[in-house]
Parts: C-alpha cells; sequence; structure tokens
C-alpha cells in the first residue's frame, strides 16, 4: 500500500507542473487562459466537493476492488483526452534541461518575486488550516461544525474560480495583494467567531479570495515564461509550495500549544497581511490580460494582408491546401484561417470547400516536360514577418513569368535549412531562392554548402562573406539606410544617439557595425541590446541621450510606450527612429522610419534567378537597394539641452 501509494503521489507531483505548462501551450496566452484556468479550478473545486462523497457511496455500495478500477479507468480516460489535445505550436528546439529552467526561473523579475510570496502565503494558510479543526471542536461544537466550515471553504474556492476570470483586465499585483488581505481579512473573522453562521460566512471569504491568490499568479507566470521552460519553473514553485505547507502545518499548532490557539491564528493571518503589502511593492506591474505583460516581449499581431497573402501564397504553389494544415503551417488558430479562407473566397481569390481552400486556376502538376524543368523552391525561415514580405516580392514576380513556386518554411532551430534544401533539390527544381536565418557570423561560415546546391541559387537579404561572397545576392543597403537614420537625427542636431540593435541576425550585425563607423564623430553614441531586460530608458537618461535608434519598429512602439510612462515626452525630449517600417506608422505617435525594400529585394532576387536560367553560366550578380527614410511626428528639432 505503501508503494502504491508513493507511487500515485510522485505521478500527482509530476502531473502538476506539466499541465500548467500543457495548459497555454493548448490554448494560448490569451484571455483563453484565464478562463481555463477557471475551468480547471472549478473543477478542482467541485472534485474536492464531490469526490469524497462520490467515494463512499462506492465503496459502500460496490467495493473497495471496483472503486480502485474505477479510480484507475479515470485516470486512463484523462490521459487518452490530454493526448487527444493539440498544440498550437510545436517547439522544434532542443528541450532544455533542468539547469536551463533554473537559470530561466533567474531571468524572470515575476517569478523570483512571486516564489518567495508564494511560499510565505502558503506557510502561513496551511498553519491556519492545521489550526482550523481544534477551533471548530472548541469553539464551534465539534467536528460536525467543522466539515460544514469545510464546505464553506470549497464554495469559496469555486467562487474565486470564477472571480478570477473577471479580474484579468487588473494589474497582477493589485488582484493579488488585495485577494491576500481579503484571505487574512476573512481569517480573523473566522477565527473570532461565536456562531457557525458567522464563521461559514468567513470561510466563503477565505476559499474565495484564496482560491485568487493561488490562480492569478499561475496564470500570470504562464504567459511571461517560455512554454519550453514554463513546466520546471512551475516544478520549483510545487517544492517552495510543498516546503511551505509543511512548515506550516508544524508551526501553527506549535505556537498553538506554546502561547495560544488564538495568537498562533492572529500571527498567521498578520503575516499573510504583511506579505500583501510586500507584494504591492515588489511585484512587477504586469497585467494578468495578455495584452499587458512587460516581463515578456509582446508578439505583435501580423496584419491581416500580410496574412492573407501568405495563404494565398501556399495555395498558388499546391493547388487544394487543407485549412488545418494552414494554420499548423502558417502558426495562427483555424479560427482565424477559416475567417481568412472565408474572406478571400468573396473577394474571388480562392474557392471554399469542405475543410479545404482551393486555387481558382489548377496547379499544373509535374508533367513529363516538367521532369526535365521542373519548378523554383523558396526557403524562408520560420515566424520571420520581415523575410515573408520580401518572400511575396519573389513569388509574385516569378508568377508572372510563370514559373511554379514551392515554398519551404524552415523551423527555428540551428541548421534547419540544409535538410529542406536537400528534400526540395530531390524534386525537379530549375533553381533555389534562399534567405538563411543565420543568428551567428558563424553559422555563415559553416554554411558553405550553399554554393554547391547544383541549381542557380539566389540569397535573398543577404550579404554572402567567405566561401560565399561568389553567390548570387539581393538585399538592402543598410550601411545606407543606417546612415539615413544618423544624417537626419544630426541634421536636427542631435549629438547623443544611442543604437538598440539585437546581434541575432545578419540585418542587425550589419546596423551595429555601420553605426559604429557612421557615429565615430558625434559627442556620444553607443550600441547596446534591444531585449527587454536590457533597460533602455535608464541608459537613455544615463547617456543623456536625445535621439534613439532601434532595430524594429514593434521595439520602438514599445520603447515609446516606456518613455511616456517614465515622464520622457516624444520627440520634445527624445526624439525616436525606427529601422523597418511595418507598424511604425500605426503608433500613438507614429514613428519616423527607415524602410527596408523587402518586397522588391525579393522581387529583383527572383529577376536574378531568371537571368540565370536564360543564360547558364553567366557572372554572379549582387543586387543592393537603397532603403527609404520616411519622416513622421516622433523626432524633431533639438530644442534642449
Amino acid at each position: 500500500m505503501y508503494v502504491a501509494v508513493f507511487a500515485e503521489s510522485v505521478g500527482a507531483v509530476a502531473f502538476r507542473p506539466a499541465a500548467q505548462a500543457h495548459v497555454p501551450a493548448v490554448v494560448g496566452t490569451g484571455a483563453a487562459l484565464s478562463s481555463a484556468n477557471s475551468w480547471n479550478a472549478a473543477t478542482d473545486g467541485v472534485v474536492r466537493l464531490v469526490g469524497p462523497l462520490l467515494g463512499g457511496v462506492l465503496l459502500a455500495w460496490a467495493g473497495f476492488e471496483v472503486l480502485v478500477a474505477l479510480d484507475v479507468l479515470s485516470y486512463l480516460v484523462s490521459a487518452v483526452a490530454i493526448a487527444c489535445t493539440r498544440k498550437r505550436s510545436r517547439s522544434r528546439d532542443a528541450r532544455p534541461g533542468l539547469r536551463d529552467g533554473l537559470k530561466a526561473l533567474g531571468e524572470f523579475r515575476l517569478a523570483r518575486v512571486l516564489l518567495p510570496l508564494s511560499g510565505v502565503f502558503l506557510m502561513a494558510n496551511a498553519s491556519l488550516s492545521a489550526l482550523l479543526v481544534p477551533f471548530g471542536v472548541q469553539r464551534l461544537g465539534g467536528i460536525t461544525q467543522v466539515a460544514t466550515v469545510l464546505s464553506a471553504l470549497g464554495v469559496g474556492f469555486l467562487g474565486g474560480a470564477v472571480l478570477v476570470r473577471w479580474l484579468d483586465r487588473i494589474e497582477l499585483r493589485v488582484t493579488l495583494a488585495s485577494a491576500q488581505l481579503m484571505t487574512a481579512a476573512g481569517f480573523v473573522v473566522l477565527f473570532s467567531a461565536e456562531g457557525l453562521g458567522v464563521a461559514m460566512a468567513a470561510a466563503v471569504v477565505v476559499g474565495t479570495f484564496g482560491s485568487v491568490t493561488l490562480i492569478a499568479p499561475q496564470t500570470a507566470l504562464q504567459r511571461v515564461a517560455p512554454n519550453e521552460v514554463l513546466g520546471r519553473i512551475a516544478a520549483v514553485f510545487l517544492a517552495v509550495a510543498a516546503l511551505a505547507t509543511l512548515v506550516g502545518a508544524v508551526a501553527g499548532p506549535w505556537l498553538a500549544e506554546s502561547v495560544s490557539l488564538r495568537f498562533a491564528a492572529m500571527a498567521a493571518a498578520t503575516v499573510t497581511g504583511l506579505g500583501a503589502l510586500v507584494g504591492v511593492v515588489t511585484v512587477p506591474p504586469v497585467m494578468l490580460a495578455a495584452n499587458a505583460q512587460t516581463n515578456r516581449r509582446p508578439v505583435m499581431r501580423e496584419p491581416s494582408e500580410q496574412r492573407r497573402q501568405r495563404i494565398l501564397a501556399v495555395i498558388a504553389s499546391r493547388g487544394t491546401v487543407k485549412v488545418s494544415d494552414l494554420a499548423s503551417e502558417l502558426d495562427v488558430s483555424i479560427v482565424t484561417i477559416r475567417r481568412d479562407v472565408e474572406e478571400l473566397a468573396k473577394l474571388g481569390k480562392l474557392r471554399r470547400g469542405h475543410g479545404v481552400a482551393r486555387s481558382l486556376t489548377p496547379v499544373e502538376q509535374p508533367s513529363s516536360k516538367r521532369e526535365t524543368n521542373g519548378a523554383v523552391a523558396l526557403v524562408v525561415p520560420e515566424r520571420h514577418a520581415y523575410l515573408y514580405e520580401t518572400m511575396n516580392g519573389a513569388r509574385q514576380a516569378l508568377e508572372e513569368a510563370g514559373m511554379r513556386v514551392v515554398l519551404h518554411i524552415a523551423p527555428q532551430v540551428k541548421g534547419a535549412e540544409k535538410p529542406i534544401v536537400e528534400r526540395a533539390l530531390a524534386e525537379p527544381v530549375q533553381g533555389l531562392l534562399i534567405a538563411p536565418r543565420w543568428r551567428t557570423h558563424e553559422e555563415e561560415l559553416k554554411d558553405d554548402w550553399l554554393a554547391d546546391t547544383g541549381v542557380p541559387t539566389v540569397l535573398m537579404e543577404r550579404r554572402p562573406a567567405g566561401p560565399l561572397r561568389a553567390m548570387n545576392s539581393v538585399c538592402s543597403d543598410h550601411w545606407y539606410g543606417m546612415y539615413m537614420a544618423v544624417k537626419h537625427l544630426t541634421d536636427l542636431g542631435h549629438r547623443r544617439i544611442v543604437l538598440a540593435a539585437r546581434d541575432d541576425s545578419p540585418t542587425a550585425r550589419a546596423l551595429r557595425k555601420a553605426f559604429k563607423e557612421i557615429s565615430a564623430d558625434l559627442d556620444d553614441a553607443i550600441t547596446v541590446g534591444s531585449s527587454p531586460d536590457t533597460g533602455l530608458v535608464g541608459i537613455l537618461r544615463a547617456h543623456r541621450a536625445t535621439a534613439t535608434i532601434l532595430h524594429g519598429d514593434v521595439d520602438a512602439l514599445m520603447l515609446v510606450q516606456q518613455l511616456t510612462d517614465a515622464g520622457i515626452r516624444v520627440p520634445r525630449r527624445c526624439s525616436v527612429v525606427a529601422y523597418d517600417d511595418v507598424v511604425a506608422a500605426l503608433g500613438s505617435i507614429p514613428l519616423t522610419a527607415i524602410a527596408p525594400p523587402k518586397t522588391e529585394v525579393g522581387r529583383a532576387a527572383a529577376q536574378v534567378l531568371l537571368r540565370q536560367l536564360q543564360s547558364p553560366g553567366r557572372s554572379a550578380e549582387r543586387v543592393e537597394l537603397l532603403p527609404e527614410l520616411k519622416v513622421r511626428s516622433s523626432t524633431e528639432r533639438l530644442t534642449v539641452s
């Protein structure tokens, strides 16, 4: 029996963090996550209320063996149901280890703050729960009254599971502190009650807001932590919760025996209240809602027109595609894809079928003639909005030339392009257009196999070096783009400029190098990273910068919000230039932006490939297109020192 209980407990402990990581992978991190957690908590509350009663009835009616068999069956049904759920996206990266999980825990301020706060709350809660039985026997009249109060706690827990869904738009620290204070107040009233009615009302309050205190942090962590390490973070929280519960369960009765039961209860309630006050100060100003996070970089929604162009590109290359396959390949919910397909069908751009979308014109399958000529393979990285625009430009040019396009999406893992290109070249293809991800310069040097694909190949938005230097390539002139950004700011009188750029792409590295060269004569020009934990507002203040350039208009829009929150007016106190122009014009303050000619790069790359196909042996071409400066409201002439 001990072995069986131990095994079941191990499974339950392993299940809880895994379930916390699985839920956001299935429902996403939007409003549905709060609903899912609310339903899970409500179901748990119902089971806690009904389970013991049902178990007793089954034990008396059918016997112990049948009861165990039904319990085992329930686990199997649960396992099958979980196996049938479908993740919204599948990570193809290597699975992180425990060390990576602990490292990730340390990287998130929200997790670091919530871990001790959660432990203190659960320790105090365990102390009070342990004192509830002796209190009910001594003050309320007996074990029946204790059971009644416990039932009231269960009812409150159900109420909290519903309530937390409606608190989704309130700051986490406000929700958490308010719920802890209400829980502490409920315990004070409960352990001061002289009658069963007051005790039951207080127990409902404790259950309601105690439930909110447990569910709200879980929802916030599920939204800010990467899904790959969420299970490990949840496991650490579970271990701390178990330790805190053990300490509280021992400390409460010991303090009651050493001093008094009332003193022990008031001390635990006071600790809960103090934890709420500490949380107000230490918990970051994040929202439970998915659209107001600060610990995770928000993911900007892809413009619907761009997404629909991607849908048309896939359908044009294949003829008929399942809607479910489109949702999986484009990493979009099936509801969104269905809506897009309906709109495109109304516009006469495709035909709808039962669960499929079809091209208006039949897509010819490779015939005996095409066995020789083949098609053009187009390879771009997964979830890369910048290069998707380049892809669409290439596709349009190739289709206008009567070429068939076969699209391949490379996942976000190291070395993903090579096996995909090998599979593409196993088919009858004439040429290859590719935009490798190249997170590092070392990755670029290792991809020397691209120089020997056996078919005419053109690199898009990449400036090859080393063994690939003699390859055909078409890209934006990012040095000139940075030159225009810096010149625009210096013409306005700015001499203290900060560039915030990543270093995980060829474009980012080109921008960093160009800025260092172009800004050499400025008073104070530095380059920093653009990750959320860089603290760019503080850096701008420390360097007394009057202007900044950001690689990525999404990051630039976020910075404008952060500067406004910090009391720094844009552009009066700080001018902002975005390098990229996808959503720059949509901000509350439209951003001045450098717009690389992404679509034109794709079209030019396709034209280079067509020339190579028409004239085999032709010399390799390297084409650079100039970006454009679009001046808007986020920059102005410097008027303050």
